[in-house]
């Protein structure tokens, strides 16, 4: 099998070739702010089709470490027809990344554009900082042990509240695995 080396203009092509702009779930640059406890999310609406749903990070946390649902997580799994197993490894699956790829990836004219892109479906319910928020909390993430997941990405994020698009936000994310395997 012959490995070929893509140049970076190459690999955001095919990347936005095949649709998907979740190369920004995965950033790490420097110069940003930290979200720390008194800034991190606190609680997470989901949004999947026409219903929105509250639920606090801590609950999607424990149900992510342990399997157990808070009575709203519950009742949310139960009026979208989410499987709470595939629910749960979604949120746990981590995708493992080059701080130094991603560095490059993300500081750029097309990274920001990513960014922004995907700061629409993780955004804090005004709308503003979406992409700003989303750096920072990939930055934390990916910084801590060159993996990112979604649990880790809705515990770092710098607002208090935050609204997720479920349905493209896992769409997304379950297209990103190839990156794993990119040479850089």
């Amino acid at each position: 099998m012959v490995k070929m080396r893509l140049s970076m203009s190459s690999v955001f092509r095919r990347i936005l070739q095949v649709g998907t702009l979740g190369i920004a779930l995965l950033g790490v640059g420097e110069g940003m702010l930290s979200p720390n406890s008194a800034t991190a999310a606190e609680q997470i609406i989901l949004k999947y089709g026409p219903m929105r749903a509250p639920v606090s990070v801590a609950d999607l946390s424990r149900f992510a470490q342990t399997g157990d649902m808070s009575f709203a997580l519950r009742s949310y799994m139960g009026l979208s027809n989410q499987n709470p197993d595939e629910v749960r490894t979604h949120l746990n699956r981590s995708i493992s990344v080059s701080p130094r790829f991603l560095d490059r990836a993300l500081n750029n004219r097309l990274g920001k554009r990513v960014l922004d892109e995907m700061g629409e479906m993780i955004q804090t319910p005004s709308g503003q900082l979406g992409g700003q928020a989303l750096r920072a909390s990939l930055i934390l993430s990916a910084a801590e042990d060159g993996q990112i997941s979604i649990v880790e990405l809705i515990e770092n994020y710098p607002a208090q509240t935050i609204e997720v698009d479920v349905q493209s936000l896992i769409r997304v994310y379950n297209k990103l695995s190839f990156l794993e395997k990119l040479p850089f």
